[in-house]
């Protein structure tokens, strides 16, 4: 009797056992029938995000930051400017002026990509001797920064404008030695040779050295320099050699020496010239041009540069 009445309640137990455990996986099977419904949600909302992130990566929002700091090396038909990258930069504009003007007169040459370290942009298109102006200014996608501190440049002279300037801005002299002895009872020689002379920021100067007259109670000695039919007067016999003549010549300004310059001297009444780089020899009695066509010095009979008076 005690099994038949202890039965029901077993069977009652083991159904509330049994719901119990199938509580668990119906909330489960609940939960993902739930997830199945909201996964495509999910997933848009990641992609964005990520799409979100590439756009502040690759887009800045703000135009780049600093100024681009510019180097300049030029010729005499180009113009080479670098500068390392600007952050946030994607490419760069490049303006020019002509001379000295100011920033709002000037007009873009070029845009150049942001691509290896320095940047570097060549203007082919300008002139000999000529004065230019750069600003070099970063761009993205949101706006342009601050253009660069300007970089005025002045282009260099070809070396055949160089060499004929040099030419006609000289003039080609004579200078004769003559001595004799015994008051020219026993003979008189002279001897002759050309000079070339230049007018160098307002000194007729000469490489030659000035000859030192002497005489003695057997012997004469005398120099004579002239410019055509004009005699010269040497006021110093000091390489180079100045005149004190008032000769009019075209005016040739002094300047610093450039990566490479011109030697202008004479031999046997033509003119001849040389190219000729620092540290490299130079000829003798010569007139050493800049690029820009400035005096730098003349040289002597030992090929030592002396600077004019």
């Amino acid at each position: 009797m005690s099994r038949l009445h202890r039965h029901p309640v077993a069977i009652g137990v083991g159904i509330a056992t049994v719901a119990v455990l199938l509580l668990p996986l119906s909330y489960v099977a609940g939960w993902m029938g739930d997830l199945a419904q909201v996964k495509p949600e999910l997933v848009a909302l990641a992609q964005s995000r990520q799409h979100q992130a590439w756009l502040r990566a690759h887009q800045p929002q703000q135009p780049p930051q600093g100024s681009p700091q510019v180097q300049a090396q030029w010729t005499a038909s180009s113009v080479t400017l670098s500068w390392s990258q600007v952050p946030r930069a994607s490419q760069y504009t490049i303006y020019r002026a002509a001379n000295a003007q100011t920033f709002s007169k000037a007009k873009t040459v070029a845009t150049v990509a942001q691509t290896g370290t320095p940047v570097q942009y060549t203007d082919a298109t300008v002139a000999p001797g000529t004065a230019y102006t750069y600003w070099v200014a970063s761009d993205n996608a949101v706006g342009q920064g601050a253009p660069s501190a300007p970089r005025t440049i002045r282009t260099y002279l070809t070396w055949t404008t160089l060499s004929s300037e040099a030419e006609s801005q000289g003039r080609l002299g004579t200078v004769t030695t003559w001595s004799k002895t015994a008051w020219g009872i026993l003979g008189q020689s002279a001897t002759s040779h050309t000079f070339a002379l230049w007018n160098i920021a307002g000194h007729l100067v000469t490489p030659d050295t000035a000859a030192t007259a002497s005489s003695t109670w057997f012997t004469q000695k005398g120099v004579h320099w002239t410019l055509g039919t004009t005699r010269l007067f040497p006021s110093s016999q000091n390489p180079p050699t100045t005149f004190s003549n008032a000769i009019t010549l075209q005016t040739i300004p002094t300047g610093e020496a450039t990566p490479e310059n011109l030697a202008v001297w004479q031999s046997q009444q033509k003119w001849r010239d040389a190219i000729v780089a620092k540290g490299q020899p130079l000829p003798p009695d010569a007139l050493l041009l800049n690029q820009y066509g400035e005096a730098i010095g003349l040289t002597n009979a030992q090929s030592d540069l002396v600077r004019d008076p």
